[in-house]
């Protein structure tokens, strides 16, 4: 079992059509955008998520959108790559088998899986963001209909005077 997601941003920001044509107007909105997207996986496979971007300050700088500790944003400081970040990330963990990496780099794959981990491309997780959608949707029709059958079943507004 794996049990945390690092997502390389700015080579899935690059990849993605949709993303890289909306980077051409607002680098923060692609990113935005990039992390609303991947909540889904977070929600629905409960992992935990870091997205990592290339930074500029003196030291890693986190955000935890949506305060939930469990997904976060990470800014590598400057002078250290976000895939340089995400390789040191790994190789730390105690256990890196229960990393997973996506990045566009072959080098930087390469390194995950050499360190215990694995590593997957940006249309990988484009794949799994749909499938965890798909699974999302099913979840709320089923709910749905559930709710639909008791409130069929027992109205509230029976015997109410007319």
């Amino acid at each position: 079992m794996t049990d945390h997601l690092l997502i390389d941003g700015y080579n899935v920001l690059h990849a993605w059509p949709e993303l890289r044509r909306q980077m051409k107007r607002s680098v923060d909105g692609a990113r935005d955008n990039l992390i609303e997207t991947v909540r889904v996986i977070r929600s629905v496979d409960g992992l935990r998520i870091t997205l990592v971007f290339d930074g500029k300050g003196d030291k890693p700088e986190v955000e935890y959108p949506g305060d939930d500790n469990g997904f976060a944003v990470l800014f590598a400081p400057a002078g250290i790559s976000a895939d340089a970040l995400i390789e040191q990330i790994v190789r730390k963990a105690k256990k890196p088998e229960r990393c997973q990496v996506i990045s566009r780099d072959n080098l930087v794959i390469e390194s995950i899986r050499a360190a215990g981990g694995y590593g997957y491309t940006p249309d990988d997780l484009a794949d799994w963001v749909r499938r965890c959608e798909e699974r999302q949707t099913r979840t709320i029709m089923n709910q749905s209909k559930s709710n639909n059958k008791l409130w069929k079943d027992s109205n509230p507004w029976d015997g109410l005077e007319s």
